[in-house]
């Protein structure tokens, strides 16, 4: 049986309005982060656009959910290097809304063991990272693993894993 988990976590953001179209997040004992719309919305270079955000969350939340589940299975990574895309559409309502998410890791181990436990973990991440999971887009997870910084192709093609992954 599962341990079940009836908790109820609670977290704090501040925002403040600058200029124009120009804004900063803050949290305690955190750099603040600069944001604008993106520039296909009139924003300007060198801010975080919430739509970077977003994808900048499930990529993360990606990240940590895979490095807690091989610690569980004693997993030791050489490196982690990752991307994320997301595609935006227009709703027949007229709504925008990401349609589409996708992670992308490289996940570099020693062994060809180990490649066998990233690759399996690779495929299950996604369920388990709450972040995706609380998207209407299902963030898609097509990573792959590299052995001692050669990547070594399996005998048949990786998959790709589709279902939330936050």
């Amino acid at each position: 049986m599962q341990p079940r988990h009836d908790k109820t976590f609670r977290y704090d953001t501040s925002l403040e309005w600058q200029s124009r179209r120009r804004a900063t997040a803050m949290l305690e004992a955190a750099p603040p982060l600069a944001l604008a719309p993106p520039r296909d919305f009139g924003g300007e270079p060198g801010r975080w656009a919430p739509e970077q955000l977003l994808l900048s969350a499930v990529e993360s939340c990606t990240l940590f959910t895979f490095l807690a589940e091989a610690a569980r299975q004693n997993l030791e990574l050489v490196s982690w290097g990752s991307s994320a895309e997301g595609t935006v559409t227009r709703d027949r309502d007229g709504r925008f809304s990401f349609t589409s998410v996708v992670v992308r890791p490289v996940v570099e181990v020693k062994t060809d063991d180990d490649a066998l436990t990233a690759r399996a973990l690779l495929q299950t991440v996604g369920r388990h990272c709450f972040i995706g999971n609380s998207l209407k887009a299902e963030p898609r997870i097509e990573g792959r693993v590299v052995v001692g910084g050669f990547a070594r192709e399996p005998a048949t093609p990786e998959p790709a894993v589709e279902g939330p992954s936050s």
